[in-house]
């Protein structure tokens, strides 16, 4: 049975775990867009994560929640993805990040238009440990305003698979949530991208109990993009035909002799 009074240590040992053995960094700082087929794009970032347990059974002798609300890890993870174009509409990602995982996924562009662009990303996020892994499916909304920003929309689903049966504090589960970020492209080759992500449990945790993950950011990206806006189309070039000056001008018509 649960000690009441022990309740914040399970609470921060939670952390701690997730700490060590990965933490789900499943955001991927980029638009429903793919990249350039045969090209590779760099992005190096920072985010910020934190969660929040939502156990009715988690309460003190006063019968006050003590396990709700604990917020974000006050510690900034660097992380990296690389981008590589594979097809026209197909790119594959594969990140790092210090919060201790690593993952990869490929984005199937299904719309593309000067002012939207919708595409699956489906991947995995796993920590090094190979302890559990997130299976992702996000659907990616983007809108672009022109050649130097687009707002990126996406639902998501996860499944979270445990491989080691000795964690206790993690269980086979059913995720939903989604996210947002905000890409402004400074240059044809750099751009700066802000995102927020969530994800809640729905099904697979303990009876009553609910885990929320928090993931906030910033991206960085180097290389190659995709083109935005509308396509130059080059106009109809007339030449005016010029005479030549130099020859002689014709003789004129013979006149009959009558």
């Amino acid at each position: 049975m649960r000690s009441r009074g022990l309740a914040p240590a399970f609470a921060l040992l939670f952390v701690c775990s997730m700490m060590l053995l990965g933490c789900p960094s499943s955001q991927t700082w980029t638009t429903a867009r793919t990249v350039p087929a045969g090209s590779v794009q760099h992005t190096a970032g920072v985010e910020f994560i934190g969660l929040n347990v939502d156990d009715p059974d988690c309460v003190d002798a006063e019968g006050d929640d003590v396990c709700d609300s604990i917020g974000f890890v006050a510690v900034p993870f660097p992380g990296y993805i690389a981008r590589i174009g594979v097809a026209d509409m197909l790119d594959l990602g594969f990140k790092a990040s210090t919060a201790g995982s690593f993952g990869a996924d490929f984005k199937i562009q299904l719309v593309r238009t000067d002012a939207f662009d919708l595409a699956i990303d489906p991947g995995f996020s796993m920590p090094f440990v190979f302890a559990f892994t997130y299976i992702n499916m996000p659907v990616l909304f983007s809108l672009n305003f022109g050649e130097m920003t687009t707002l990126t929309l996406y639902p998501k689903a996860s499944y979270w698979v445990v491989f080691n049966e000795d964690i206790d504090t993690a269980a086979n589960g059913f995720f939903v949530g989604g996210g947002a970020n905000f890409q402004i492209r400074v240059s044809d080759r750099f751009a700066i991208t802000p995102g927020f992500e969530w994800t809640r449990s729905v099904a697979g945790m303990d009876e009553g109990e609910a885990i929320t993950f928090f993931n906030f950011g910033v991206g960085f990206s180097f290389g190659s993009f995709p083109e935005f806006g509308e396509p130059q189309v080059a106009q109809p070039t007339y030449v005016t035909p010029v005479q030549d000056t130099s020859a002689p001008p014709p003789p004129p018509p013979a006149v009959p002799v009558q």
